[in-house]
């Protein structure tokens, strides 16, 4: 692959086919369609095609930075579809009353909501799902009792919203 800082490196076959190489697989760590990796190495090769040669050429590791720009790409996408398609669940409704069923419906949404909560959320959730206490959790993420109570209310009041308003 020749990335001479001279040539249009938008344009090179093998480039081409390394930035969409890592596209697919970051769009696949995100759970992605195909066709998404695909928007989304054009987009990049179409952002690289307006940048100045002398901004190129300042780049020293091409390949790193168009990594950067791909996760970028990527998470725009990400958040535009949460943006779009908002959860909404009925409480009581399964698709039956097996509860093989029920625990995979489980697992779908606690997957859907883990995307739309912050890291912070993600933690203590995930601490809660393995039955710390507050005092714990407090401990834990090094703050007093009442901070750590009040965050579990805020994740609370969260989940409620993620999973019961209808929009």
């Amino acid at each position: 692959m020749n990335l001479d800082k001279g040539n249009d490196v938008s344009e090179d076959p093998l480039f081409r086919q390394r930035v969409f190489e890592q596209s697919r697989r970051v769009a696949r760590e995100r759970g992605l369609p195909l066709a998404v990796a695909e928007d989304i190495s054009q987009s990049v090769l179409a952002r690289l095609s307006i940048m100045p040669k002398d901004r190129i050429d300042e780049i020293t590791n091409l390949l790193a930075y168009v990594s950067k720009m791909i996760v970028h790409e990527a998470s725009n996408y990400t958040n535009k579809r949460r943006r779009e398609f908002p959860i909404t669940v009925d409480a009581d409704v399964y698709s039956d009353n097996l509860v093989g069923a029920k625990a995979v419906e489980n697992k779908v949404l606690l997957s859907e909501i883990w995307t739309h909560l912050r890291a912070d959320d993600q933690e203590i959730l995930q601490l809660l799902i393995f039955g710390y206490q507050p005092k714990e959790i407090a401990r834990r993420l090094k703050v007093n009792s009442d901070a750590a109570r009040q965050r579990i209310s805020r994740l609370r009041k969260s989940l409620r919203k993620l999973v019961f308003t209808q929009r």
